[in-house]
């Protein structure tokens, strides 16, 4: 969400706010409030001290099924203990680290040297945790996941529960659009995995992150977007290339293909302005594809069954 692969016109941000003013023919704002590297930890940390004070109208929540698990097992702003998780005490910054943040920020702009050092050390980190990824997905998509594995979902789906009980107070619903795996949209890439992992095709079930979030959603009364079968289609359908090469990010295609989706759901749930007209449809990809994906007008089964809409 936070999009620096693109410009800014061509984020998932803006397509969206645009979409969504085509389709309800009225004003839309939307406010991208996306970091790269947050999980759901950081976003309710984040809606429930500075977001919730725009009053928004609508909360979506794009779920990188990549880390966001792996992210909030990092404990930052929550802690698990004994199947619960209890938000941290808040604490300030120590005055003699506060300091030498300044201090370091003062030579990151200034200095070529410590921009070289910053960068060999980044570069070394990115190799780290690009290893660590690759093994938490093979655990994310195990049959039988292990003890970690299944904290982090039970981490995650009272983290959602707690956003939609803060969401609920201004009479806003939450919406979590689930952004797809590479492994999942191109099956090179699930046999690359799957030789560097040494996993073998009957150990994973590629499709049990979603399904895990569906039932989240399910039990707790959020409603849930699958960017998958349009990523999968659009694929198929053109062979066009939907991620920067060489990186997880989505390119400007891909950034498209995902607002329109989230658009077409939000205003099929009826969440967005007056509910889509038959003969109504939005922009296809046509501009960068050369064939044309369609997609059903019928309401995805992860919206049918909120009982908040």
């Amino acid at each position: 969400m936070e999009a620096n692969q693109v410009n800014f016109e061509d984020a998932f941000a803006s397509v969206l706010e645009q979409r969504l003013k085509e389709g309800a023919r009225r004003p839309v704002e939307v406010i991208n409030a996306g970091v790269s590297g947050w999980g759901t930890d950081d976003e309710l940390t984040y809606f429930t001290r500075k977001g919730i004070k725009y009053r928004p109208d609508l909360i979506l929540v794009a779920m990188t099924l990549h880390n966001d698990v792996s992210d909030n097992l990092r404990e930052e702003y929550h802690e698990f203990r004994n199947g619960r998780i209890e938000q941290r005490p808040v604490t300030l910054m120590p005055w003699g680290s506060f300091a030498i943040l300044k201090v370091k920020e003062w030579m990151a702009s200034r200095s070529h040297i410590y921009q070289v050092v910053l960068r060999a050390k980044r570069a070394n980190w990115v190799s780290t945790e690009a290893r660590n990824l690759e093994s938490h997905v093979g655990s994310l998509l195990r049959r039988m996941p292990d003890d970690r594995i299944r904290a982090g979902w039970e981490m995650t789906r009272q983290l959602l529960q707690k956003m939609r009980q803060a969401a609920d107070t201004i009479n806003a619903p939450v919406v979590v659009m689930l952004l797809p795996l590479s492994v999942q949209v191109y099956p090179e890439t699930a046999k690359d995995f799957l030789a560097s992992s040494g996993l073998k095709q009957t150990d994973i079930d590629l499709f049990k992150p979603q399904e895990m979030m569906k039932a989240i959603g399910e039990d707790i009364g959020v409603s849930i977007i699958d960017l998958f079968p349009v990523f999968r289609d659009t694929k198929a359908k053109c062979n066009c290339a939907l991620f920067v090469q060489g990186d997880g990010h989505w390119n400007k295609l891909g950034h498209q293909i995902a607002a329109e989706e989230a658009a077409r759901d939000l205003m099929r749930a009826g969440l967005i302005g007056p509910a889509l007209t038959t003969g109504y449809r939005f922009g296809s990809p046509m501009g960068y594809c050369r064939k044309k994906v369609s997609k059903s007008m019928d309401a995805p089964p992860s919206l049918q069954h909120n009982h908040e809409i």
